[in-house]
């Protein structure tokens, strides 16, 4: 009986020791999923600071382009009616009547105005052009915007200016 009894405490050690060295297992396992949610929760964070940075970036260059449309949509409105007003005081130039010095002065300043229109619209396609370099590099760190759909959107743009 004795004998029992010592051969039940000996295997209660055992168990007892068995289950400490399975409870600092399952501790050591614990730490280490905390150290990886916490990794992963600051990688989380990150890709969140990151997409806020980008949102911002894109409603900014957002901004920009809608300006730059609207304002290279107003220069080629400007442009057609330039071009109209030169060709009927040429088409009056060309009258058999003496044209006058004013008409000169005026058709001067017209294809000055239109000359300075079509520079200001060739600054506003290379600034089209370095929102669209902007708009890639952003796109490419991942935010998934699509850069062929704004593309698209300036191809009648760019048709209407070349016009």
């Amino acid at each position: 009986m004795k004998n029992c009894v010592c051969l039940i405490v000996v295997v209660g050690i055992g168990l007892f020791f068995l289950i400490l060295k399975e409870l600092n297992k399952c501790q050591q396992q614990i730490e280490a999923w905390s150290w990886e949610k916490r990794r992963l929760e600051g990688e989380r964070d990150r890709e969140r600071r990151d997409l806020y940075d980008t949102r911002t970036n894109f409603q900014e260059l957002q901004r920009r382009w809608d300006a730059c449309s609207s304002q290279t949509s107003i220069l080629r409105h400007n442009i057609t009616a330039l071009r109209h007003t030169i060709a009927r005081l040429e088409a009056r130039a060309s009258a058999p009547e003496a044209e006058e010095p004013w008409e000169r002065g005026e058709m001067a300043a017209l294809r000055q105005q239109l000359q300075d229109t079509q520079r200001e619209r060739d600054q506003h396609l290379q600034e089209v052009r370095e929102l669209r370099r902007q708009l890639s590099r952003n796109s490419s760190g991942g935010a998934g915007l699509r850069l062929h759909s704004l593309g698209l959107l300036a191809l009648p743009l760019a048709a209407a200016l070349l016009c």
